[in-house]
């Protein structure tokens, strides 16, 4: 008998969730879309007002943190945990998005945008990843990174663009590390997103950049927040169950908005050295492969004397990235 509802498994009936930026932008959406999903939620956002109202709409229960004070997280944690009993899924939203000149920005703005977009994140996965492993299930935390960790896209971000490199360092750590727990952990990559924010930073800054250069996107607009809730929805659920950690954004190079870092399988063998090649890359792009590869087998088998036993290659060090 076929499965009656074999879409089921791409939503989270029965499951909790933690959601940071809830109440506003793609946190608010991601809240929503998994309270429509059948989702357990705890909205969670800095702003008492906001939360409340996203909260309340959806019947669901809210909290109040900053993240990057480690005894807020703690709390909100343990609130989860009282009202559920467990947790399945975090999405990490909340970030700090304010724009500052690169020679002029003061060493505390640089260390606010750090504080909260890095070590907040931070300590919301190492408490999500304490009830996991702990649990026996495992679970799904999803990062929300940018287009700006890899391809900086908007002049006067160079805090902005350090702060979500270093989000998406974090989740291949985290991927990696406690995948033996059945925890994946991915991120998603927007890029320009019609949320209040950016419109507020639109307000106070003349923005300039690549992404402002007309023809950018080739969809010609910049994306809603219920459009990366869905990749994040898809990445959360069982639908995803064999991938963990980030892979390439879907839209480079040709956009500065590309829609979502999309992640790999979770058992891929081995970790692939980048290579560029042209668009017409034919035999050449071949050879000079081969011969990066030879060169890379060489030095590793003399350093390390590892292969990888499925291509019966040296496992390198480096991230895989495709271009």
């Amino acid at each position: 008998m076929s499965d009656p509802s074999p879409l089921s498994i791409f939503g989270l009936e029965g499951k909790s969730a933690i959601v940071t930026s809830a109440g506003s932008g793609i946190g608010k959406a991601t809240t929503t879309l998994f309270t429509q999903v059948g989702a357990r939620v705890l909205f969670v956002d800095v702003d008492e007002g906001a939360v409340r109202e996203a909260a309340e709409t959806c019947h669901s229960p809210y909290a109040v943190c900053d993240i990057s004070d480690e005894t807020q997280v703690t709390a909100t944690f343990d609130k989860a945990q009282a009202l559920f009993g467990g947790l399945h899924v975090l999405a990490n939203v909340a970030a700090y998005r304010r724009k500052a000149d690169t020679m002029t920005m003061p060493a505390l703005e640089w260390d606010i945008m750090h504080a909260v977009t890095t070590r907040g994140t931070f300590l919301m996965m190492r408490e999500a990843i304490k009830i996991m492993r702990v649990q026996g299930s495992g679970g799904s935390i999803v990062n929300v990174s940018s287009v700006s960790a890899d391809h900086p896209a908007i002049f006067n971000n160079t805090h902005y663009d350090s702060a979500k490199a270093c989000v998406d360092a974090m989740t291949r750590a985290a991927a990696v590390e406690f995948a033996e727990h059945k925890i994946r952990v991915n991120s998603i990559q927007p890029g320009g997103t019609a949320s209040g924010g950016a419109q507020r930073m639109g307000s106070e800054i003349q923005m300039r950049g690549p992404m402002t250069v007309p023809g950018r996107i080739p969809l010609n607009r910049i994306s809603d927040p219920i459009e990366h809730a869905r990749a994040i929805l898809f990445l959360a659920s069982d639908a995803a169950s064999y991938i963990t950690t980030n892979a390439p954004p879907t839209a480079r190079p040709c956009s500065s908005s590309s829609a979502i870092r999309v992640a790999r399988p979770a058992t891929s063998p081995c970790l692939i050295m980048p290579i560029r090649c042209s668009r017409n890359s034919g035999s050449g792009a071949s050879r000079s492969w081969r011969s990066a590869h030879s060169r890379r087998s060489l030095c590793e088998r003399s350093r390390r004397g590892t292969t990888c036993p499925s291509m019966s290659r040296p496992t390198p060090t480096t991230a895989w990235r495709a271009r």
